[in-house]
């Protein structure tokens, strides 16, 4: 992960407790060059990304589709928790 250094205090502690993390959640960086997973609803009738996204690494959806990346339904809790 490429990131700038964090300038508050603030961001300085939450930096410290995400550096240890294995994941990190963040919205609205969907086209930055960075490992993702693609949340897809069918209900809102957007396209799915993953298939001109070479960063997407996993979908997690409520709808069947076709791919070779690995899936979850978004209902799926395990599917999404550390072993």
């Amino acid at each position: 992960m490429n990131c700038a250094a964090p300038t508050s205090r603030g961001c300085r502690n939450s930096w410290r407790r995400c550096r240890r993390s294995i994941s990190v959640i963040v919205e609205g960086f969907k086209r930055e060059l960075h490992r993702k997973i693609e949340v897809h609803r069918a209900a809102n009738a957007k396209p799915l990304l993953f298939p001109d996204d070479p960063g997407i690494v996993g979908i997690a959806t409520d709808a069947a589709i076709e791919t070779t990346l690995p899936t979850a339904h978004l209902d799926d809790v395990a599917a999404a928790s550390p072993p």
